[in-house]
């Protein structure tokens, strides 16, 4: 606008009075002023629209919706798990080999107002679709957090890790001995930036090994965990990867009996008919987890109490069960270990060159040092395991509460597996285990079992 008095006075058409008292100029500087303040009043509302615009994302994580503040959120994710079982030496073809859709699932899970966290997980998978998880966790700090609905029993070692995270087919032999979901009310936190970690929880109480939607008495069972990495913070590298921990529960139980099965999924243990909980449970648990770059070893040992009844007669019996389980990956990726108190969902080891057979590794040369096998194209992760795991069932269940000739008195397996990780993403799962049994057969030992089996595993 100053511009054009100006122009007009240089020109002499009009005086500066004259400019000043002209209507159409005045006019003119109205419309300017007003077209300047709604082009200031749209750049205002278009930042404020997009301060509250909801952010979508599709990357390796999954599907999320979030608001702008972060405050709220959903995630879209999931595991499908196709296993194939091939049994070898079963010349009575008692049992048969086959394929099984193990595990299909969908995750969802997020945040409501910001310090309220949502988890639900059905599957489709196995026979009929369950609902596994669904929780909600309040967390306003990372010391303390509070989980209430159903969810896993902070209880065993291996099996408080994601099922896509686990390193062979199935879990090993003392599986049978930890409990599986329950519906309850649990604390949990960690401390020093996960240099300790602990949980404490009252549940329903489910059998060794079992699940349950609803509880059949006023009993309910207390399970307490913590977990510490001592060195963690030390400065010394070998050490830093120590983690010990204990783990155990309380309660009361009544009702029926769990039975135990192999990696093969075979029933090699049961009591018989009748034969019931009858009072106190208890279950103990030291743990151990330790990893180097590209070694880890997992070792836990479980003891479960619990008291049975049958016809007039009553006993305590404790059974017992461990596992040593080694892995290296040998294309040199680390290994970590996560717990399910915050859910990671995935392959378990991320490839530092994702499967790309068209594409030549570019890495330097001193990679070859860092592990054994380096591919000179893109062939993703190679991760070698074994393990060694062991159940025992208590003497005093023969032959009263168990029968010597169908139930096996032990069970011991040892297994070797490799691992592929094509991506983040795929894996591909193979395992042979062979387990040796102490009783179970009317002729005396019950044939050894002889299992192959692999995992086609896609997690997102």
């Amino acid at each position: 606008m100053a511009e054009l008095e100006r122009l007009l006075m240089s020109s002499g058409k009009l005086s500066a009075a004259q400019v000043e008292d002209a209507e159409p100029v005045k006019k003119l500087d109205q419309k300017v002023r007003t077209l300047e303040r709604r082009m200031e009043v749209e750049r205002e509302n278009a930042a404020a629209a997009k301060q509250t615009l909801p952010v979508v994302s599709l990357d390796e994580s999954g599907f999320s919706v979030r608001s702008a503040d972060g405050a709220y959120q959903l995630r879209l994710s999931g595991l499908l798990q196709a296993h194939g079982y091939f049994f070898s030496d079963d010349h009575d073809d008692a049992v048969s080999d086959t394929f099984t859709l193990r595990r299909a699932r969908l995750i969802f899970q997020g945040k409501l107002a910001r310090y309220f966290d949502y988890f639900i997980m059905p599957d489709f998978g196995g026979n009929s679709p369950a609902l596994i998880d669904a929780y909600v966790d309040v967390r306003y700090q990372p010391e303390l957090s509070l989980r209430v609905g159903r969810f896993v029993s902070p209880f065993g070692l291996e099996h408080i890790r994601a099922a896509g995270n686990i390193s062979f087919v199935e879990r090993a032999l003392p599986d049978n001995l930890v409990p599986d979901r329950d519906n309850g009310v649990q604390l949990f936190g960690e401390l020093g930036h996960g240099a300790f970690e602990y949980a404490l929880a009252v549940a329903n109480g489910v059998v060794d090994g079992g699940t349950s939607q609803n509880d059949t008495s006023d009993a309910k069972e207390f399970v307490g965990r913590i977990f510490a990495h001592p060195f963690q913070s030390l400065g010394v590298e070998p050490l830093r990867g120590l983690g010990i921990g204990i783990a155990g529960t309380y309660g009361k139980q009544d009702g029926a009996l769990p039975s135990y099965k192999t990696s093969g999924r075979q029933t090699f243990f049961s009591y018989r008919s009748g034969v019931v909980a009858d009072g106190e449970r208890f279950r103990i648990s030291p743990q151990l987890f330790y990893n180097w770059d590209s070694f880890s070893v997992l070792s836990e040992y479980v003891l479960s109490s619990q008291e049975v009844a049958w016809g007039g007669m009553s006993d305590t019996l404790e059974n017992e069960a461990w596992q040593v389980a080694l892995s290296y990956v040998l294309t040199g990726e680390s290994t970590t270990y996560k717990t399910v108190f915050y859910p990671v969902w995935g392959n378990g080891i991320k490839p530092r060159h994702g499967f790309d057979p068209l594409k030549k590794n570019k890495g330097p040369q001193t990679e070859i040092w860092a592990a054994p096998f380096q591919p000179r194209h893109p062939w993703g992760a190679l991760e070698f395991v074994a393990r060694y795991n062991r159940l025992d069932v208590d003497s005093k269940a023969f032959p009263v509460y168990a029968d010597p000739s169908s139930s096996a008195r032990s069970a011991s397996a040892w297994a070797l597996g490799l691992n592929w990780y094509l991506s983040s993403h795929f894996r591909v799962t193979a395992d042979y285990e062979q387990t040796a049994f102490q009783g179970g057969a009317a002729s005396g030992d019950r044939p050894r079992e002889k299992v192959a089996q692999v995992r086609f595993q896609a997690a997102f």
